[in-house]
């Protein structure tokens, strides 16, 4: 008897690409953002990740749709950062206020320049960590995704999961502090 005679066979997701974009399309739009992307930037990519979607439907399997999405978005992700002959100019935006947030009642000029404050040093940070780590820390930090669940997205064992984000916690307060000490969230212009 052979192995991969135990192996059930590999079941295609059932879901059209409406509902993959209904269900995870959020998502996959705060990657890009998360990774840097200006909103319309994030727009476009979002739309080449669910062409892909489309044109591989029948390659996501089910119950890992939302790691096949996560993939094709940082493989678009790179493609648009390293290739393409986009400035980085054109596809960045390092002072973007937060506009998905709730609205709220009075907000102080103070808070607006908080929270541009703080978008730019997490920005920073994140931009200055390596892939490797900086993925693990979105996933879990900032997309709340358990260990297992990250793991699936980036195809790697739970435990390396857990070790990179010991490593990118600790690397991401050092950076914030160098950030802190060189002057919090300047612009580079």
């Amino acid at each position: 008897m052979r192995v991969e005679d135990d192996v059930p066979p590999r079941q295609a997701s059932s879901l059209s690409v409406r509902e993959l974009l209904d269900a995870h399309g959020d998502f996959v739009w705060r990657v890009f953002r998360r990774m840097g992307l200006q909103e319309a930037a994030a727009d476009d990519a979002l739309q080449q990740v669910f062409l892909v979607a489309f044109q591989r439907l029948h390659d996501i399997e089910a119950g890992r749709e939302r790691a096949f999405l996560y993939r094709t978005a940082m493989n678009i992700a790179a493609r648009l950062r390293y290739g393409e002959g986009r400035s980085r100019e054109s596809l960045y935006d390092e002072d973007v206020l937060d506009e998905s947030a709730e609205p709220m009642v009075e907000v102080s000029l103070d808070d607006i320049v908080d929270q541009r404050r703080a978008r730019a040093i997490l920005d920073e940070a994140l931009a200055a960590m390596p892939e490797r780590l900086r993925a693990v820390l979105v996933l879990i930090d900032l997309e709340e995704m358990t260990t297992s669940e990250a793991a699936e997205c980036l195809a790697i064992p739970s435990g390396t999961v857990a070790s990179r984000l010991r490593s990118a916690r600790a690397l991401f307060v050092r950076i914030c502090e160098r950030i802190h000490v060189n002057g919090a969230g300047r612009s580079k212009r």
